[in-house]
């Protein structure tokens, strides 16, 4: 997710999600700056399987208007490996295995 507002929460981030998709959250974060705290303006969202990734993505591609969280809309992609937290490798790497 790009695009987040400074004070975007995880919990803001999941209840837009929830709003708009049926989704099983396994991991979500959104990266903040450490003195601050305030984001970065972009989250990782960890869903349950491949398939409900998929899933979530297409409805949330297909929304118009995009979808909006803190009175921001916001672009949703599948994470590159390269931008993606630690905790959220392993995860990934056994997706693209």
């Amino acid at each position: 997710f790009r695009g987040l507002d400074a004070s975007t929460t995880e919990e803001n981030l999941l209840r837009a999600l929830n709003n708009v998709a049926q989704l099983t959250c396994k991991n979500i974060q959104v990266i903040r700056d450490q003195a601050s705290q305030a984001s970065h303006g972009y989250a990782f969202v960890e869903l349950s399987s491949v398939a409900e990734s998929v899933n979530v993505l297409e409805t949330l591609k297909s929304l118009n208007p995009q979808l909006e969280v803190d009175g921001k809309q916001v672009l949703v992609s599948f994470a590159k490996n390269n931008s993606v937290p630690r905790k959220f490798v392993s995860t990934l790497q056994d997706f693209m295995t």
